[in-house]
């Protein structure tokens, strides 16, 4: 399974409304930086809203 769909698996499975950070994935992947792209690839994507930066 790639990243981008582990992530996106694990956020449908969230309520909506639900706050989340990066850390929140890592713990089934081991490359932060690949989560850190796909969520904000998710961002520009208009399928979640980031909070604020960092």
């Amino acid at each position: 399974m790639k990243i981008s769909e582990y992530i996106r698996d694990k956020i449908d499975k969230l309520s909506k409304g639900y706050v989340f950070t990066c850390t929140d994935f890592t713990a089934g992947v081991n490359q932060k930086e690949a989560v850190i792209k796909s969520l904000n690839r998710s961002v520009k994507a208009g399928k979640i809203t980031k909070l604020s930066k960092g």
